[in-house]
């Protein structure tokens, strides 16, 4: 327990250390920092595989570094681009992530799918700002991340397949880091209630799942279900995404695809009978339902901000 405090909180101060500075070479020293820590976490947790999948992550964020490097060195930031896009764990990156995610712990799950994105998702957004580049990848990623939900039974895939198409959303805003960061913390409060409710229900599966109101209420709130906080933010993106000139057709393809995303979380919900089944619970006392007041307070709050866009 004090171990993974301890690892925490230097996650933590690693990634402030990455996001305050101003010079590549404290970025770059924070984001190792970062990698090795985090690789530390994985050893620890003790799940099957746990060494393969450290020297696994060891491998893809060691040569993305040195993509970093090299794009610094010779004044291309193609090739910081590509290094972040593989930190990130993006189209057409992603397969390793995925295999981690899916094997590593659900406290290691929860940290790559979002404190482990920031550094890299800084990165990228600073180098690739504005490019076309940037605009085509996103899109790409947004189409596999539905594809990739399609008829999927485990529960941490499942929920990859939906961090990488909020963290393609999120690539959108590259132009206003403010309302960036703002989003992202939208995101991880959707995510978080989700992690806990699954962690305490040990599940790995669809079949397994037997979620109270509490809990069905977190995954209609991350799938966007109006009137959640997952809905007013992804209204308040959209809202964005006009505002900052993608143009029409783009914006309609976000829309179509984020529709396609709804309908799979849907889908889901159907396939569990949770509708006027016995596993359907009308209080929200349940393991994990204690880590939604939050989103609560937030869906409130947050809804004057999103809508003053």
């Amino acid at each position: 327990m004090h171990n993974k405090l301890i690892l925490s909180s230097g996650l933590g101060a690693s990634v402030l250390i990455g996001l305050t500075s101003s010079s590549f070479f404290i970025f770059w020293s924070a984001v190792e920092l970062n990698t090795i820590l985090f690789i530390v976490m994985l050893w620890l947790e003790g799940e099957k595989g746990s060494e393969l999948s450290g020297m696994k992550y060891f491998l893809i964020q060691g040569f993305s570094s040195l993509l970093m490097v090299w794009g610094v060195f010779y004044y291309m930031s193609f090739l910081m681009m590509v290094g972040g896009f593989l930190k990130l764990g993006v189209f057409p990156f992603h397969l390793w992530s995925l295999d981690l995610a899916v094997s590593s712990s659900w406290d290691c799950w929860l940290y790559l799918m979002s404190l482990q994105k920031v550094l890299p998702l800084h990165l990228v957004v600073n180098v690739s700002e504005g490019s076309s580049v940037l605009s085509g990848v996103t899109l790409l990623n947004l189409v596999v991340s539905c594809l990739g939900s399609l008829h999927k039974s485990m529960l941490k895939e499942l929920l990859f397949y939906s961090s990488l198409f909020n963290m393609s959303l999120l690539l959108l805003l590259s132009s206003s880091h403010s309302i960036l960061v703002f989003f992202f913390l939208i995101y991880s409060s959707l995510l978080i209630p989700c992690w806990g409710i699954l962690k305490n229900s040990e599940v790995d599966y669809l079949q397994q799942v037997h979620l109270s109101s509490g809990g069905l209420l977190a995954f209609l709130s991350l799938s966007g279900f109006p009137p959640s906080l997952g809905f007013l933010y992804k209204y308040g993106l959209f809202s964005l995404l006009v505002s900052l000139n993608y143009g029409v057709l783009y914006c309609c393809s976000v829309m179509l695809l984020s529709l396609f995303m709804f309908y799979i979380y849907l889908s889901v919900f159907l396939q569990l009978k949770l509708i006027g089944s016995r596993t359907f619970m009308p209080s929200m006392s349940g393991k994990g339902g204690y880590l939604l007041a939050p989103q609560v307070f937030l869906m409130i709050s947050g809804s004057l901000i999103l809508y003053s866009f």
